[in-house]
Protein backbone atom coordinates (compact mmCIF):
# COMPACT_ATOMS: atom_id res chain seq x y z
CA UNK A 1 0.00 0.00 0.00
CA UNK A 2 1.39 3.40 -0.94
CA UNK A 3 1.14 6.61 1.04
CA UNK A 4 -1.49 7.85 -1.47
CA UNK A 5 -3.79 4.99 -0.43
CA UNK A 6 -4.01 6.16 3.21
CA UNK A 7 -6.40 8.92 4.32
CA UNK A 8 -6.95 10.55 7.70
CA UNK A 9 -10.50 11.59 8.55
CA UNK A 10 -11.76 13.66 11.51
CA UNK A 11 -15.44 13.36 12.38
CA UNK A 12 -17.40 16.46 13.34
CA UNK A 13 -20.59 16.26 15.40
CA UNK A 14 -22.82 13.37 16.39
CA UNK A 15 -26.44 12.51 17.12
CA UNK A 16 -26.31 13.93 20.66
CA UNK A 17 -24.29 16.46 22.70
CA UNK A 18 -20.94 15.10 23.93
CA UNK A 19 -21.15 12.18 21.48
CA UNK A 20 -17.89 10.19 21.68
CA UNK A 21 -17.60 10.14 17.86
CA UNK A 22 -17.28 13.94 17.66
CA UNK A 23 -13.65 14.80 16.89
CA UNK A 24 -12.36 11.23 16.43
CA UNK A 25 -9.47 10.71 14.02
CA UNK A 26 -9.72 7.67 11.72
CA UNK A 27 -7.34 6.12 9.23
CA UNK A 28 -8.88 4.88 5.97
CA UNK A 29 -7.17 2.82 3.29
CA UNK A 30 -8.11 2.68 -0.36
CA UNK A 31 -10.46 5.15 -1.97
CA UNK A 32 -11.58 8.20 0.04
CA UNK A 33 -15.31 7.66 0.78
CA UNK A 34 -18.03 10.24 0.15
CA UNK A 35 -19.81 9.05 3.31
CA UNK A 36 -19.71 6.30 5.92
CA UNK A 37 -21.53 5.07 9.02
CA UNK A 38 -19.72 4.91 12.33
CA UNK A 39 -20.55 3.31 15.66
CA UNK A 40 -19.01 4.68 18.88
CA UNK A 41 -15.96 2.99 20.35
CA UNK A 42 -16.12 1.25 23.71
CA UNK A 43 -19.02 1.18 26.08
CA UNK A 44 -21.21 4.18 26.67
CA UNK A 45 -23.52 4.80 29.62
CA UNK A 46 -26.19 6.18 27.29
CA UNK A 47 -27.65 3.09 25.56
CA UNK A 48 -29.41 5.06 22.84
CA UNK A 49 -26.15 6.72 21.77
CA UNK A 50 -24.10 3.53 21.69
CA UNK A 51 -26.83 1.61 19.84
CA UNK A 52 -27.12 4.14 17.00
CA UNK A 53 -24.73 4.37 14.12
CA UNK A 54 -24.01 7.86 12.85
CA UNK A 55 -23.68 8.82 9.18
CA UNK A 56 -20.83 11.15 8.22
CA UNK A 57 -20.40 12.91 4.88
CA UNK A 58 -17.28 14.54 3.45
CA UNK A 59 -17.16 18.26 4.16
CA UNK A 60 -16.92 20.76 1.33
CA UNK A 61 -14.03 22.38 3.22
CA UNK A 62 -10.56 21.55 1.93
CA UNK A 63 -8.48 19.16 4.03
CA UNK A 64 -6.09 20.55 6.65
CA UNK A 65 -2.63 19.45 7.77
CA UNK A 66 -2.31 18.49 11.44
CA UNK A 67 0.71 18.93 13.73
CA UNK A 68 2.09 15.56 12.62
CA UNK A 69 2.05 16.60 8.94
CA UNK A 70 -0.94 14.40 8.03
CA UNK A 71 -3.57 15.65 5.60
CA UNK A 72 -6.89 15.39 7.47
CA UNK A 73 -10.27 15.42 5.76
CA UNK A 74 -13.34 16.58 7.72
CA UNK A 75 -16.52 14.51 7.71
CA UNK A 76 -19.64 16.05 9.21
CA UNK A 77 -22.47 14.27 10.99
CA UNK A 78 -25.63 14.01 8.91
CA UNK A 79 -28.93 13.37 10.68
CA UNK A 80 -31.04 10.70 9.00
Amino acid sequence: MSVEDVYWIRTVGGPSPNDPRDGELHRFSGRLPERFDLEPWGEDDEAEVSADSARYVRSEQPPTVDDDGRTVWLYEYQAE
